[in-house]
């Protein structure tokens, strides 16, 4: 089927791939062209050509376990992969610039590292067994990370010039803290 102009998707024995070029659309709150496979899709495959992912894409994939992204990546809208509890490692493109909201409730994941193209982060709240993050040098804004109950330790590179009201609000274990 079709998920944006130039962008299509299909589905086999557990993976989606998502081929073509440009934008995939965002979905409707929960209600992706891919909806009647939502339960059963353990691999997402996306293509090299997809610039971004549409927002509510792979939201509630909770047998989501492996994440393919392509170096074109360059944006992951709100609540993407909101709610994929069974995701506990995704390795992010080196294109990859902006998250907005996209992991939520990711409670899966433990650590995650940002490419350094990164320039903001609103996006891991809720992910109660985050226990690391590497923040790139080239972050201007950061948040999204409260209710992260397990996460530690934070260092702010020096980029970063707006940090969220609420950005680790709720984050019970967090001890150190380097501000640059």
């Amino acid at each position: 089927g079709t998920c944006g102009d130039n962008a299509t998707w299909t589905y086999a024995d557990g993976v989606l791939t998502i081929s073509g070029t440009g934008w995939m659309d965002s979905s409707s709150y929960n209600n992706p062209p891919w909806k009647n496979y939502q339960s059963s899709i353990t691999t997402v495959i996306v293509e090299e050509g997809i610039i971004a992912i549409g927002s509510y894409a792979f939201m509630n994939c909770t047998r989501l376990t492996s994440v393919s992204l392509p170096d074109s990546l360059s944006i992951i809208s709100s609540m993407a992969f909101a709610y994929c509890s069974g995701l506990t490692h995704i390795e992010f493109p080196d294109g990859l610039q902006h998250l907005s909201g996209a992991f939520g409730n990711c409670t899966g994941l433990t650590s995650i590292e940002l490419p350094e193209n990164m320039e903001s982060i609103s996006d891991f709240h809720d992910c109660t067994n985050l226990v690391s993050v590497k923040l790139p040098d080239t972050l201007r804004s950061l948040d999204g990370f409260s209710n992260c109950t397990k996460l530690t330790t934070v260092e702010w590179p020096s980029s970063v010039n707006e940090i969220g009201q609420h950005a680790f609000y709720g984050c019970t274990a967090l001890k150190d803290v380097t501000l640059p």
